[in-house]
């Protein structure tokens, strides 16, 4: 008997599954829509919270099945195995998917709210209340209105802010005290994966090697490795990257300062180094992307 092939979704795939209000590099949205039914296992590239608005939506999650009916929210996490999702005829959802390095970006040092995303690992779905549904609501005109505001040269900060706010009313919805017995059962690698992304974002400037971390936690780097892919699907170094990425887009995109100076700010060797590192992740010159950066302000 063969296999089913699982398919990897990505952001830029999400147009295959349910209508999308807006959509960028990191944030897709879809709001008050149908999703399409799913026949075929697939694996997210992304983070996934869908809020049931009405009718009910059955998904089958790493072979454990889940009913969602109105007021219920699902998370999935990066890396998540989705074998079907069906749903009944009068079914809405709003769908809210986040790149990981966005999502890394949103959690920071915060320890809250980290042990409440490693709680959902394990209980992916739960109730938020009518209140929670009601400001939703409010966010759901506001985002509305200012998705459909295209000329906005800051509508991408705007959104990405919105989003936050509503994951943070999403959040606030999960009682500390459903998390507190949680905490002892988090998984070591869990916690050494939390742990690699607070050394990461302590630093002002990023050290771009995975054994520097590795050597900081007391493992090997195949063992973070390992961990990162399993926790968020990504290898440590992979991650790393992203985040220093993240950085560089920054300072090339909103500092006035000079190519050069930004590459002695982030600790690179030369400007060609530079120069080959940011070719290697953007396909573009240090030039060209800084240009394709500003005509997007």
């Amino acid at each position: 008997m063969s296999l089913q092939k699982i398919q990897l979704v990505t952001l830029k795939d999400l147009n295959n599954y349910m209508t999308m209000d807006y959509q960028d590099e990191d944030i897709a949205l879809s709001i008050h829509h149908q999703l399409v039914q799913l026949l075929h296992p697939i694996k997210l590239d992304m983070v996934v919270m869908l809020i049931c608005i009405k009718g009910t939506l059955k998904v089958s999650l790493h072979t454990v099945e889940y009913t969602l009916q109105p007021n219920d929210v699902m998370y999935f996490t990066p890396s998540a195995r989705i074998q079907k999702v069906t749903g009944s005829d009068d079914l809405v959802c709003w769908g809210i998917c986040l790149s990981t390095r966005i999502i890394i970006r949103f959690l920071g040092p915060n320890n809250d709210l980290r042990d409440k995303f490693f709680y959902l690992i394990k209980h992916p779905v739960y109730r938020i209340s009518m209140k929670c549904m009601s400001i939703l609501e409010e966010y759901k005109k506001l985002i509305l209105l200012r998705t459909g505001d295209t000329e906005n040269p800051y509508q991408k900060g705007i959104i990405t802010s919105l989003t936050y706010s509503v994951f943070y009313e999403l959040l606030a919805n999960l009682k500390v005290c459903d998390t507190t017995v949680e905490k002892t059962l988090v998984r070591q690698g869990d916690i050494l994966f939390e742990k690699f992304i607070e050394l990461i974002m302590a630093q002002k400037v990023k050290v771009r090697s995975v054994s520097y971390y590795a050597d900081k936690l007391f493992v090997s780097t195949k063992y973070l490795s390992a961990v990162c892919k399993q926790v968020r699907g990504k290898t440590a170094f992979k991650l790393i990257n992203e985040l220093v990425m993240d950085d560089i887009t920054e300072l090339l995109k909103y500092s006035e300062k000079s190519i050069k100076e930004i590459a002695e700010e982030l600790e690179f060797p030369n400007i060609s180094f530079f120069g080959k590192y940011i070719k290697s992740h953007t396909g573009m010159s240090t030039t060209e992307y800084r240009k394709f950066l500003i005509n997007q302000l």
